[in-house]
């Protein structure tokens, strides 16, 4: 019997990649809670604010006209939401400052070098459980 495996539905991320312009993406496969694997999708997205809360409150803004409810947040830092389209649907936004560059693949790494406006960079992971 293989593994579960749980994975973001495109519908689910054309929603997301419409908040802004995606940089770069990639995916990352992890263990889901209770079994299986869970891939979640990484994003890059510049939504063209003026600093990091700017960049959080124009992502959340955007995704709640879009049926995305915020859960739990961190002025400057951190925004999390879920779908009330799409079950089991999550979001994390965080302000590209607020993280290490250890944290990422080495292929959003060079996006993030070359980014010229950093304080309207999110790092956007999208999973559905």
């Amino acid at each position: 019997m293989s593994p579960r495996i749980s994975q973001v539905d495109q519908a689910i991320l054309a929603d997301v990649r419409s908040i802004g312009k995606v940089l770069g993406e990639d995916i990352v496969e992890g263990f889901a809670y209770g079994g299986g694997v869970e891939i979640t999708n990484e994003l890059i997205i510049d939504v063209g604010g003026v600093d990091s809360q700017d960049s959080l409150n124009r992502a959340s803004d955007l995704l709640a006209k879009r049926d995305w409810v915020i859960l739990s947040q961190r002025p400057n830092r951190w925004v999390m939401l879920k779908s009330t389209t799409w079950e089991g649907a999550h979001i994390n936004i965080n302000a590209l400052d607020s993280l290490s560059a250890k944290e990422f693949s080495d292929k959003l790494r060079k996006v993030i070098v070359g980014a010229n406006d950093r304080d309207s960079i999110l790092i956007v992971n999208v999973y559905q459980t």
